[in-house]
């Protein structure tokens, strides 16, 4: 058997989408290459099944639906569920660098990183009994990914630091910003790859790329990840940083960065 073990990814049609990956490993119980969106189809054939131990890389800034449907999971297929959280981007270096020695059996990231891995021949073909219900463009032709999540990217604030937001990018190039924005590594972030992608879909690739040269001087910094940027924000460390709306509102809504507002 190949030593080098292949991850199942689900991806999204945009770049600001996310996308799940299984993999299988040699030291689970039973079902070896299940993955967590097929758990009901091993868990269906017998009462006994158990997954036993699976390992999930995902992208930052999912923690909250984790927390929601993970417990029923594990309970109902007696599978415990041991997350890595990361960049996007990050969490396919992980899978590359682990390739002759493999630890993930679902990763969950977001394009263009998932076309990447499957293009380094890290992905497994797969396709579960809900395959012909997905629509064809949410889906990988040959069954590499299929959409998990849709994502949206926003840029968030904090209002006791900006008491008059920003409210186009060019106000983001104000002398009042210098040093205060954070946005995600386009290299090893999802969320940071979509600023990318957004600047060029706007404005075109010439334009894009001189904007983000601009708006260097108000850049503290460039983060792994963007699940981070809120607690930043928070803090007060900087004004202004990219995320994505989901992760954005829940940090809102559930009280962990009240204040942090979207744009």
């Amino acid at each position: 058997m190949d030593k080098r073990r292949k991850w199942i990814a689900p991806l999204a049609v945009l770049a600001l989408t996310g996308v799940v990956a299984g993999c299988g490993t040699s030291n689970h119980t039973e079902s070896g290459n299940a993955s967590i969106g097929d758990a009901k189809d091993a868990g269906s054939s017998t009462s006994n099944k158990h997954l036993g131990t699976i390992t999930l890389y995902t992208s930052d800034g999912l923690e909250d639906y984790y927390k929601t449907v993970l417990p029923q999971f594990e309970k109902e297929y007696g599978a415990k569920v041991v997350m890595v959280d990361d960049g996007s981007g990050a969490v396919v270096n992980r899978l590359d660098i682990e390739k002759n020695s493999p630890k993930a059996d679902v990763v969950v990231t977001m394009p263009p990183f998932v076309q990447q891995a499957q293009q380094e021949g890290l992905l497994q073909s797969y396709k579960s009994t809900a395959w012909n219900d997905i629509p064809s463009s949410r889906k990988d032709t040959n069954g590499y990914w299929e959409t998990f999540i849709d994502n949206y990217v926003n840029f968030a604030f904090n209002p006791q630091l900006t008491p008059n937001p920003p409210k186009t990018f060019n106000d983001l190039l104000s002398a009042q910003y210098k040093n205060e924005i954070a946005y995600s590594n386009p290299q090893s972030a999802g969320d940071g790859m979509a600023v990318l992608i957004m600047a060029q879909q706007l404005w075109g690739t010439q334009k894009a790329m001189s904007y983000l040269k601009s708006l260097e001087p108000s850049v503290k910094f460039h983060t792994q990840g963007t699940g981070y940027l809120d607690v930043l924000l928070n803090r007060g460390e900087i004004k202004v940083a990219n995320g994505d709306l989901q992760m954005d509102m829940a940090d809102k809504v559930q009280g962990g960065c009240p204040y942090s507002r979207c744009f």
